[in-house]
């Protein structure tokens, strides 16, 4: 059964592990506490009991969200990479303003209880540091949670990004930043969150020690992380292997469109023509009886130019069989719990 570090504090009260369960039953019964915070108490529960296993909920990103059970020893040797990475420090402090009810954030919490970190807790709102005022040591956030706290990430020294994708607008907005340093991070609720991070100017994920990577024939990235993962993980995600520890993330497997023969990453174009598009959008491939498949550019709104104007506009730019053959509108995405856009379901009813 894990122990509690004896530094562990939480939001300035410090606790022994008797303490902390108790604060954690008195969260539960009162009638009128959040359910952000209800989260943080029944894992902390949980993570305590005799149980050797967690269980979670996937973000649903690449299909059903589904529960998993996930070992507590292999969630506290990610907390301990982690920590041996980024060189944080007993009594460091800590920010978890992310849902307790997901992998993120329930890892920030083991962080703390291994690392034995200072934590404060708030809700996990879309500008989290809003009302804050202390500085940290170490953070994480969603995409959406970072752009908006931008004029506040200098109190943060380290902070890493997940759970979607780091625009380049974003991306310009972070490599300003005086203080703070910036990682993106790759990985999956099955590794215990992240397995590889990215300074947020680099193209290259970098693998964290005791992760050993490979690719398939079909390019996939293929993980293998005995300390935090059982199995060998054979992911979707197309890669670009630079050397047994960096990699480019370069799209998902079932996103490739199959167009006359030729095959197109998505993700590739919208990286390439994302300053062109002002609402969220994404590059997908439609039926084609002639060609198989076709791209198209699906975007969010109602009030999109659906002229030929966006359209030539991305024929300068990108390669000749990855322009789209149309633009198509749909007012709302379908997004997973955690913000993620769920691609498919978005255009179910275009199939």
């Amino acid at each position: 059964m894990p122990t509690l570090h004896s530094s562990f504090v939480l939001n300035g009260q410090r606790y022994n592990k008797k303490g902390l369960l108790n604060h954690c039953d008195e969260i539960l019964v009162k009638t009128d506490t959040p359910n952000w915070y209800s989260d943080i108490a029944e894992f902390t529960i949980n993570w305590f009991d005799l149980s050797r296993h967690i269980t979670v909920q996937t973000s649903g990103s690449t299909g059903e969200p589904k529960k998993i059970k996930l070992l507590k020893r292999h969630m506290s040797n990610s907390a301990r990479s982690t920590g041996s990475f980024f060189g944080i420090e007993e009594g460091e402090k800590a920010l978890l303003c992310l849902p307790a009810k997901y992998i993120a954030g329930k890892m920030m919490l083991v962080r703390s209880f291994v690392l034995g970190l200072e934590l404060t807790v708030v809700e996990p709102t879309s500008s989290p540091l809003e009302q804050l005022y202390e500085k940290f040591d170490f953070a994480a956030m969603i995409p959406l949670q970072a752009e908006n706290s931008v004029a506040k990430l200098d109190t943060i020294s380290k902070l890493i990004i997940g759970g979607g994708k780091v625009s380049d607008k974003q991306k310009k907005l972070f490599k300003d930043l005086k203080k703070a340093q910036v990682y993106e991070t790759y990985g999956m609720t099955e590794t215990c969150t992240h397995i590889a991070v990215k300074p947020i100017t680099s193209d290259y994920f970098c693998a964290l020690p005791g992760v050993i990577i490979n690719s398939n024939e079909k390019d996939c990235l293929v993980i293998e992380a005995p300390d935090i993962c059982s199995d060998i993980i054979v992911t979707n995600d197309v890669v670009e292997l630079q050397d047994n520890m960096r990699f480019e993330l370069l799209g998902r497997l079932d996103n490739i469109i199959n167009t006359g023969g030729v095959k197109v990453i998505p993700e590739k174009i919208e990286k390439e023509i994302q300053d062109l598009v002002p609402n969220r959008f994404f590059i997908a491939g439609l039926p084609d009886d002639k060609l198989g498949q076709i791209v198209v550019l699906v975007v969010e709104g109602e009030n999109v130019d659906a002229n030929n104007n966006l359209l030539e506009a991305i024929k300068r730019r990108v390669e000749k069989h990855h322009n789209p053959k149309k633009i198509i509108t749909i007012p709302s995405f379908i997004e997973t719990p955690t913000g993620k856009v769920r691609r498919n379901l978005s255009l179910y009813d275009l199939v």
